[in-house]
């Protein structure tokens, strides 16, 4: 039933044309057709029912993506609703997976997780952004790349390296020192490039540091 519901969905939303129309622009993807997605449950998937989600897993979530690629659906499923929205569900701040997760689900929010810095790393040990401890949070420096969904996202999750280990924090989009520039590919899209220069992240938006 999942899968012929998304079948029904690309063939409306999921034509050549409309994906050459944004290839090359600096949208991407369309947040209506995010929004619709939203609507039919597929951005809460691997969400908890407590956070508003369906509480499935990959294999349902893996039958839409497989669906929305064979239609060239441009909208970073994968970048959002897997990645970023899979980060935060693992965390260990409370308070921020029952503020964001139902915003994430509704499609309010879009997150794009910023983590890989060089090429050929994916390993979190090779991290040289930096997340110097302040009183009340942290202040990241360092640059990331290779941001997928960075297009339109509101916010990102961006890892650090920290005093206690890695640390994963929610930085949003217009947080003064956070610089976002882009990286064309070959397909019409582009990675983002942030540049975080003394970016002020609260205690409140740390998702996760250390063991956890």
């Amino acid at each position: 039933m999942l899968a012929e519901s998304v079948a029904d969905f690309a063939g409306r939303a999921g034509d050549v044309g409309r994906a050459r129309r944004l290839r090359g622009t600096a949208q991407e993807y369309d947040r209506a057709i995010w929004s619709q997605m939203a609507e039919l449950g597929w951005l809460g998937i691997l969400v908890p029912e407590r956070y508003g989600g369906l509480g499935l897993g990959l294999v349902e979530m893996a039958i839409v993506a497989e669906g929305l690629a064979r239609a060239l659906v441009p909208e970073p499923l994968t970048a959002s609703a897997v990645l970023a929205t899979t980060a935060l569900v693992h965390g260990e701040n409370e308070n921020l997976k029952r503020e964001l997760l139902p915003r994430l689900v509704a499609g309010e929010l879009l997150a794009a997780l910023a983590w890989q810095e060089e090429a050929g790393t994916l390993g979190a040990g090779t991290l040289r952004t930096r997340a110097g401890p302040l009183e009340a949070g942290c202040r990241l420096n360092g640059t990331k790349r290779f941001v997928s969904g960075a297009a339109q996202a509101d916010a990102f999750m961006v890892a650090a390296g920290g005093a206690e280990g890695m640390v994963l924090c929610w930085l949003p989009r217009s947080t003064a020192g956070a610089a976002l520039s882009f990286e064309p590919l070959a397909d019409g899209r582009a990675f983002g490039t942030l540049v975080l220069a003394d970016a002020l992240v609260p205690r409140t938006h740390v998702i996760a540091r250390g063991a956890a």
